[in-house]
């Protein structure tokens, strides 16, 4: 008469035992899944990181480029741009660069943003800073740099904004 009882415990405890096996298989199924998702997902934000940095870059030559045809095809347009304001937009699709708007974030207006400076590039502001007679472009072998009327330093920077920027400075990326 004992023997079914007995026969009856083992097999809640087996059927208890099958619970918790599955319950710890289910366990590191999830664990391995949270992991496999957190890695996809911060690769492809890397990817996208690469990406936007690769535009940069390519926007910042266009800028060059920009600058560089200007000077050799408009000289006397190129000399006349005021050398106390040399901070420049340079607009999508526009050859002629343009005087920073002071009164938004960055000077340059994007996608959005409410300025005469038309659009930059998309969600990336493009800024050309022209120092005009830079000792850093003064011929060299003279015993201290002197600045020259040709030497003048064309530095383009490019920033760019994405989902991770804190509002206080929206274009938090550059290269």
């Amino acid at each position: 008469c004992s023997q079914p009882i007995i026969k009856m415990k083992i097999n809640i405890l087996e059927k208890g035992q099958a619970l918790i096996e599955v319950l710890a298989a289910l366990s590191i199924a999830v664990v391995l899944l949270f992991g496999i998702t957190t890695a996809v997902i911060f690769s492809l934000n890397n990817v996208q990181f690469a990406k936007n940095q690769n535009l940069a870059n390519h926007y910042a030559e266009q800028g060059i480029e920009v600058v560089r045809q200007l000077w050799s095809s408009d000289i006397d347009y190129f000399n006349s741009l005021p050398d106390n304001s040399n901070y420049y937009c340079l607009d999508k699709n526009s050859s002629t660069p343009t005087e920073k708007d002071k009164s938004i974030l960055n000077g340059c207006k994007t996608e959005g943003s409410q300025s005469q400076n038309g659009n930059n590039v998309d969600s990336f502001a493009r800024e050309i800073d022209i120092f005009k007679n830079s000792t850093d472009c003064a011929p060299t072998g003279l015993p201290s740099p002197a600045p020259t009327p040709e030497a003048t330093k064309v530095v383009v920077k490019v920033s760019w904004s994405d989902g991770k920027c804190p509002p206080s400075n929206i274009y938090c990326h550059k290269a």
